[in-house]
């Protein structure tokens, strides 16, 4: 005769195997929500890592600018102090031209006409102020031939003196047939200046302002 498990003892059986199932069941689910809870953390660390890069980038981009900003506004600043003291430098200098000798005054005129690429029939112009020193100076007659001058620079020229006056403030002005060489003071200082800013503004910007 077969003798049947106690009830209890099957029951019992059952519920343990039910409990076995029941915690791995219990583990399975932790793991995969820990899984998922490592991910989502992951995602999140990955997009927080993103958002700190580019805060950081944008930062780096703000103190470039400005510093790129700051920089040229000095460099700007440095321009126009040097301009200013080149103009003021300018302006002694024109008033120094204005009181230079006439043995001075002589070797300027004839260093730039010979500088020159001129016909050597043409007129000189001069201010008021200073016709009648040019006319001591470069010539030995009453009227406008200026023979002196001509003999000095050589066979070719035969240049005159304009009895009118030209609105200038020193220097004189070559008056051909078809042009005009404008070299009063004012002009030549001008172009001396320019020289200089040009090459301060290439030492502080590369390429020139």
């Amino acid at each position: 005769m077969i003798k049947l498990a106690n009830n209890n003892s099957i029951y019992k059986k059952i519920e343990e195997k039910g409990n076995k199932e029941a915690q791995e069941i219990i583990n399975a689910g932790q793991a995969k929500a820990k899984a998922l809870e490592t991910s989502v953390l992951a995602g999140y660390k990955a997009e927080a890592d993103l958002i700190v890069d580019s805060a950081k980038k944008a930062g780096e981009n703000y103190v470039n600018t400005t510093l790129t900003q700051v920089e040229q506004t000095a460099k700007q600043k440095a321009l126009f102090e040097k301009k200013e003291s080149i103009a003021k430098a300018v302006e002694g200098a024109h008033k120094q031209l204005l009181k230079i000798s006439d043995k001075e005054l002589s070797e300027l005129v004839i260093k730039i006409l010979k500088a020159e690429d001129i016909q050597g029939n043409e007129t000189i112009c001069v201010s008021k102020d200073e016709y009648s020193k040019y006319q001591k100076l470069f010539s030995t007659k009453k009227d406008a031939e200026l023979d002196v001058l001509n003999k000095t620079l050589g066979n070719k020229y035969h240049l005159t003196l304009d009895k009118q006056p030209a609105a200038i403030n020193g220097g004189f002005i070559i008056k051909g047939k078809s042009y005009d060489i404008d070299h009063s003071y004012t002009v030549l200082l001008e172009n001396i200046k320019e020289q200089y800013e040009a090459e301060i503004a290439k030492l502080l910007f590369g390429k020139g302002a």
